[in-house]
């Protein structure tokens, strides 16, 4: 390199002058003379608080105009610009609305929406009380662990809307109600 920059303009500065952007012509900077990670944010043109920057449908810059509160960035597919939407619903029946893990004494071990489970005869009936009752109706589904006779949980399926506390009963499988090692609940809906 000789050490002057030429424009269109036949002008020339020596190296390590200032130029301003009207003594460069449009084509005097080429892509491959850029170094990688030379362009910082501070030499970024200002844009608006909360757009998103992405390439058009040809390949050039283009902002995502920023969302509404609670909207969430989707992609509208290939060859299209994502835009913010209102977030989808999911149905509340398909929510965990409360679990429990609990032991055959009625030891909660670990749980969510559950302030307590009561064995209520000390072999295999329990009452499971809710934090936070349900503002809707609710389905329970429930499993037992390991025992060394083996068991299943029977359950009341249907937790009226109001109620903060339902019972179970687990059995072995000769169908004796049996306080079972370890029992787990998943209670959607409401």
């Amino acid at each position: 390199m000789s050490g002057i920059i030429g424009n269109t303009n036949s002008r020339s500065k020596a190296i390590g002058a200032k130029i301003v952007s009207g003594e460069i012509g449009a084509d005097a900077v080429q892509s491959a003379e850029i170094i990688d990670n030379a362009v910082t944010l501070a030499k970024m043109a200002g844009g608006t608080d909360g757009n998103l920057i992405t390439y058009d449908t040809s390949g050039n810059p283009a902002y995502v105009v920023s969302g509404g509160t609670g909207e969430v960035l989707t992609s509208r597919g290939g060859g299209n610009t994502p835009t913010f939407q209102t977030a989808a619903t999911t149905s509340t029946r398909t929510i965990a609305k409360a679990w429990v893990y609990f032991n055959a004494s009625g030891t909660v071990v670990t749980s969510f929406n559950v302030s307590s489970v009561d064995n209520d005869d000390g072999a295999g009936l329990y009452s499971i009380n809710l934090t936070t009752d349900f503002s809707g109706n609710a389905i329970v589904a429930g499993n037992c662990g390991v025992s060394n006779d083996g068991a299943f949980i029977a359950i009341r399926t249907h937790i009226p809307q109001g109620d903060a506390e339902f019972k179970v009963l687990t059995r072995n499988y000769a169908g004796t109600v049996s306080g079972i090692s370890y029992n787990s609940l998943i209670i959607f809906g409401g």
